[in-house]
């Protein structure tokens, strides 16, 4: 996430439901897949706010889950 002036936070979503909210860089989450079935298929994305409010969406991503580590 970048912005012109500062980036506020980064909400995480899986499932279209808030995962974590990160407010440091590097925005980094590592993602425990341990409560998922194997073979099961979630969406990810992620929306950034600057400090005025403004937000930013990514892209969604599709991911699956083998074996849930």
């Amino acid at each position: 996430a970048d912005d012109n002036d500062a980036v506020d936070h980064v909400a995480v979503y899986v499932d279209d439901a808030i995962e974590t909210t990160l407010s440091a860089m590097p925005y980094t989450y590592i993602w425990d897949t341990s409560q998922y079935a194997d073979s099961t298929s979630q969406t990810r994305y992620a929306h950034a706010f600057d400090q005025a409010g403004n937000r930013s969406v990514s892209q969604t991503v599709t991911v699956l889950v083998v074996g849930g580590c």
